[in-house]
């Protein structure tokens, strides 16, 4: 039966009879559900078809045209991409190329993606601005304060978790000419469970930095929580970071 407890006004479940039929019914209902769908992606993407498929999401989330090495589908419902990489990634000054990119789908949260060795070669002109255009808002981020993170991730970061590892960023002129640059670049974001508050774990270290004018810096880390009204709250940080704000994002001085 279900009884209320007055003095807390909190509802508990006693007989252990009452809805666990229910209760299994949807545990079971979501198990054949993920079967199925875990059957029919397995099979999918074993296909020239499936990996085809993948490869043109790919090209249209990310604003550019992309090759991948192998595609597969793995236990229980996870999709792993190896080998991404632009065309002619080597001989052109902007593209992508990730070692691994894996995304996993769950409950809480809904879904989790990692990427292994990302690197991202932006550059500019004045005709077309940022390039690749998928990313084109990360061009100005070396004139940013870490505020900006929580900017560009808001309308993903309430459903799912990120996490970079050994990832390199660089940001070029239209002649090729490095302007800044994040070598060994370490990221991840994740919900945070604090009571009354829906926040965001971030975490960002990288090992070394070239900043615009050729300031150099090493080793630097940072740890911050962010929610839509405050968007920054630090956890922790290097030394190699300037105190306040308004100072460019890598931690070089105004």
């Amino acid at each position: 039966m279900t009884k209320a407890d007055d003095s807390n006004r909190d509802m508990r479940i006693t007989d252990g009879a009452v809805g666990g039929g229910g209760f299994r019914r949807f545990v079971i209902t979501v198990l054949i559900i993920a079967l199925i769908a875990w059957v029919a992606f397995f099979i999918i993407a074993r296909t020239d078809g499936g990996h085809e498929f993948v490869v043109n999401q790919l090209n249209k989330r990310l604003g550019t045209d992309v090759t991948a090495e192998q595609v597969r589908f793995t236990f229980p419902l996870a999709l792993v991409v190896n080998g991404v990489r632009s065309e002619n990634f080597e001989y052109q000054s902007q593209g992508l190329q990730v070692k691994q990119a894996r995304l996993s789908l769950g409950v809480k949260p809904w879904w989790r993606l990692t990427l292994k060795e990302p690197e991202l070669n932006l550059s500019y002109s004045r005709s077309e601005g940022w390039s690749p255009n998928g990313f084109a808002q990360l061009g100005e981020l070396p004139g940013e304060d870490l505020h900006k993170i929580a900017e560009l991730t808001g309308g993903i970061r309430k459903s799912g978790k990120l996490h970079f590892t050994g990832g390199s960023l660089t940001w070029l002129d239209a002649s090729g000419k490095e302007l800044a640059a994040a070598r060994n670049l370490e990221f991840k974001m994740a919900p945070a469970s604090i009571p009354g508050h829906r926040m965001t774990y971030y975490y960002l270290s990288v090992e070394q930095v070239v900043n615009p004018g050729e300031t150099r810096l090493k080793n630097v880390k940072c740890e911050w929580l962010s929610s839509p009204d405050v968007p920054y709250v630090e956890v922790s940080r290097s030394e190699t970071l300037q105190q306040g704000r308004g100072q460019a994002f890598w931690g070089a001085q105004e």
